[in-house]
Order: structure tokens, then sequence, then C-alpha cells
């Protein structure tokens, strides 16, 4: 017997469900099995006083409680809640307007009143359902005239207000819970996010200085070149090569601590995007050589001034650039564009690469997040490049996306507020 218990109160519970959601699942199947009994009840009560009618009818308003078990087994909780506080509110109506008339019936919807507190966290729901309980309460009386003058009393009215006051009490009882709760949630998160700043600034010092010490000795060992083979002299390049990506990553991975800890939207002044973009370009342009490039442009002439901060322009510009070489395969075309209007301005770049399939597009601006598409020649790729830079375009209140149908390249969009200066310097 305990077993069934254990497994009809535990129908629909998983265990990726939240503590509350557990319980209230467990609420419903116990509601629901508490209503299976009542509605027994009354199906031999009426069928013993020989109303086998009214027996039929209360047997098919328990038999519609049954499907309930089953919308929690299928993980439907809500509607299995929102079904088991109609039907019941809908069995009671009926015993107490044609079943049972005059026989206080309609009491039960002040537990229905109370049941949604169980069932819900909205308040909005919650309130609703008060108010239909309270509706059907006085329905019986208002419009069927199921008792007498006498016995129908002040004492309804009464039962109706000392239950909104305990309904009001509770709401504010639990905000003052959930308020107190976030407070020492906040607290504990506070206290997390120093001791990781911590850490991460701890990580980063021991990891950078065997690095330096690397490159230290690599720098010695070349003065002495003379004497090494061109073997040697490869791998000591890698050596060196290896060296700088792991102090590039660290340097991303600081940076990205302080674009989420340290950014500050109030510093932002009007800045001249085409300024800032010819300056990027020309730190590529060795690049564009060697890979055998052609970089178009479709700017305007002299300025083009957007809401903004000059270091996050030019760490989000390098990235884009970087990542346009890096994927791009040799003798091929990079396209950059600015396009401006009142309100926006839009800079796009766009290569020629393989694109991104519709995989890397939900993962495209997470944190250390590796794509499919591999760099033409060996590049590194940290993973770290477009969070940053969705950091500083967010920062800066722009927004930054990428377009791309995996056959004809990437293209990727920054759009920032426009900023006018009437006589520019």
């Amino acid at each position: 017997m305990r077993t069934i218990w254990f497994r009809l109160i535990n129908i629909g519970v998983q265990q990726d469900l939240n503590f509350s959601e557990r319980r209230r699942v467990r609420t419903v199947n116990f509601s629901c099995i508490v209503a299976v009994f009542v509605g027994l009840f009354y199906v031999a009560k009426h069928a013993i006083q020989g109303n086998y009618i009214t027996s039929l009818i209360d047997l098919l308003f328990t038999i519609l409680i049954l499907p309930l078990f089953y919308l929690n087994h299928k993980k439907k909780y809500v509607l299995a809640r929102y079904l088991f506080i109609l039907v019941g509110d809908a069995f009671i109506l009926l015993l107490a307007t044609k079943l049972s008339p005059g026989t206080m019936i309609e009491y039960f919807n002040l537990v229905f009143m109370i049941i949604p507190l169980l069932f819900f966290k909205s308040p909005r729901v919650i309130f609703f359902f008060y108010i239909v309980s309270v509706i059907l309460f006085f329905t019986p009386q208002i419009f069927f005239h199921v008792y007498s003058n006498d016995i129908y009393s002040f004492s309804n009215q009464l039962v109706l207000l000392i239950s909104f006051f305990l309904i009001v009490w509770y709401f504010q009882t639990e905000q003052e819970k959930y308020a107190r709760f976030v407070s020492k949630q906040n607290r504990r998160l506070q206290r997390l996010n120093e001791e990781k700043n911590q850490l991460i600034g701890i990580a980063a010092h021991d990891l950078k200085s065997p690095l330096k010490r690397i490159e230290g000795l690599i720098s010695i060992i070349k003065l002495s070149s003379e004497n090494l083979t061109p073997d040697q002299h490869d791998l000591l390049e890698k050596v060196s090569q290896v060296s700088n990506q792991q102090n590039e990553m660290i340097m991303k991975v600081l940076d990205l601590e302080a674009v989420e800890n340290r950014m500050n939207n109030s510093d932002l002044v009007a800045e001249n995007l085409v300024e800032i973009l010819n300056e990027t370009l020309e730190t590529f342009h060795p690049l564009a050589l060697e890979k055998d490039i052609k970089i178009h442009t479709n700017i305007p002439k002299t300025v083009c001034y957007v809401k903004g901060q000059r270091n996050y322009l030019m760490q989000v510009l390098e990235n884009l650039l970087s990542n346009a070489f890096k994927f791009s395969p040799p003798d091929t075309n990079i396209y950059i564009s600015i396009d401006k209007t009142s309100l926006k301005t839009r800079i796009s770049v766009r290569d020629e690469g393989p694109g991104l399939s519709q995989e890397d597009m939900k993962k495209l601006f997470g944190k250390f997040q590796k794509l499919s598409a591999k760099p033409t020649a060996g590049e590194s790729s940290s993973g770290l490049g477009l969070a940053i830079a969705k950091k500083y375009v967010e920062a800066m209140f722009g927004n930054i996306w990428c377009e791309s149908d995996n056959e004809t390249g990437a293209t990727f969009i920054v759009e920032l507020q426009s900023a006018e200066i009437t006589n520019p310097v």
C-alpha cells in the first residue's frame, strides 16, 4: 500500500525539476487523489439514497480527474493544474445548484481559493482563480436561491473578507521572503565574483611569468644562433610562436574580464569611425600582401561619427578584420563598408571564406567556442575574440550579428548609434 501511495504521489516528478516545482507536482497528485476519494464518496452516498442519475454524474466527474495523472506523467504540469481547478469548480457548482442544493457544498470553493497558492507562483493567475472562486461561491444563492433568507446571512461576506486578508498576507509574506532570498543571493554572487577575479588575476600572473622567462631564454639562445643548425632554428621559432600564442590567450582572457567588470557606459563620446577604421586597416596590410588578399572599402571620405569609445571601437574592428583574414583563403577579397543614417551607423566586414553553418551561428559569440571552419593558414584561434567584440559593442549600446549561408563567406555587421559633430576639429 505504501509503495502504491509513493508511486501515485510522485507521478511526473522528474530529477530536472527544482524543489518548488517538484512540490507543486506532488501537490497536484495529492489533490487529485483526495478529489477521487471525495467523488467516490458522493457516488456511494447518492447511490445509497437511490439517486442513480446523480451518482452516475458524480462518477463521471471522478473519472475526469484520472487523466490529470497522465498529464503530469507527460510533463504537462501547468495544463494539469488548470484542468484540476476547472473540473473541481464545475463539480462543486453542479453539486451546489442541481445535485445537492442547500447543503453548503459551495463552501468547498473556499478550498479552491487556497489551492492556486499551492499550484502557481504567478500573482495574476492566483488572483484570477480567487475571483472565480468568489463568483462561484455566491452563484448558488444569487441565481438559484438554494437557501432561505434567514440562513443566508452576513457570515458568507465575513468568510470572504477573512479569506481575502489571508491571501494578501500570504503574498506579502512571500514577497518579503523572496526579497531576503534575492538579497542573500546577490551578496553571495558578489563574493564569488570577487573571488573569481582574484583567481583569474593570480592565474594570469603565474602563467605570464614562465612565458616571459621562456621568451628571455629564447632571446639568449638567439644571441649565439651561429652555433645552431637550421632544424634547431625552426624548433626555436616554433617554441617562440607557441609562447606568443599562449601569452595572447592570457591577454584575451584578461581583456574579457576587464570588459565584464570595468566597462563604463557613461564614457561614450563622438568618435570618427572612418579614422579609426583606416588606422586599424594599416596594421593588416602586411597580412593582406602575405595572403594575396584584396581589400575593398566603401566608406565615407573623411568623417563618420558614432557614439562610442576609441579603444572599444579599435578592439571590435581588429577582431572582425582578424577573423576575416584568418578564415579567407589566399587570392580572395574582403569587403568593408560603412552605411550611416541620422540614427544608426552600420559597418560590415564580408569575406570569401568557407562561411558558417547553422550550428556555428548558434555559438558564434560564446566564450571559448571552437567553430567547424578552420583558419586557412594555420593561424591560432582562442575562441574569445567575438565574445570580447560583442561585449564592447553592447557597452556602446550597439548590436552585432553575422549573416552567412555556409557557402559564400560570412558578413559581420556592427550597428552603432550615430553622432553628429557640427564643426569637426
